[in-house]
């Protein structure tokens, strides 16, 4: 026969160590982007940051590497970024005041990146 006392106790054991778990997770999760934010400059696109050209995110980039600083670049997903992320970065850029879904804006600043260092070099792909 089944004891049903024992089948609790090993499934609220179970669920206790699976907490133990997210929490520990949760923990290093943190830790990671204290440690992330407090040594490089963060930046996330948003509609109301301010309006780049190419130029201006070339002497961003140039400015950064000449400061031996590091960048991070935040895009957020379908529902944005969380106001916990958007009060540690240490700026805030506009790509235009249209909607882009994120992936695609993946392609836009991958693309634009290539831009600013093809502007500081002097190379021919900046027109």
């Amino acid at each position: 026969m089944i004891d049903l006392n024992d089948r609790f106790s090993e499934k609220k054991n179970f669920f206790n160590r699976l907490i133990l778990i997210y929490i520990l997770f949760g923990c290093l999760f943190l830790y990671i982007l204290i440690k992330t934010f407090s040594l490089q400059i963060s930046s996330y696109w948003d509609q109301n940051g301010d309006q780049l050209n190419s130029e201006d995110l070339s002497r961003f980039i140039l400015n950064c590497q000449q400061n031996d600083r590091k960048i991070i670049f935040l895009i957020g997903g379908s529902f944005g970024l969380s106001d916990v992320i958007k009060n540690r970065s240490n700026k805030i850029f506009s790509a235009s005041l249209l909607t882009f879904p994120h992936r695609l804006f993946r392609l836009i600043l991958m693309e634009q990146i290539y831009r600013a260092h093809s502007i500081i070099t002097n190379m021919p792909y900046h027109k």
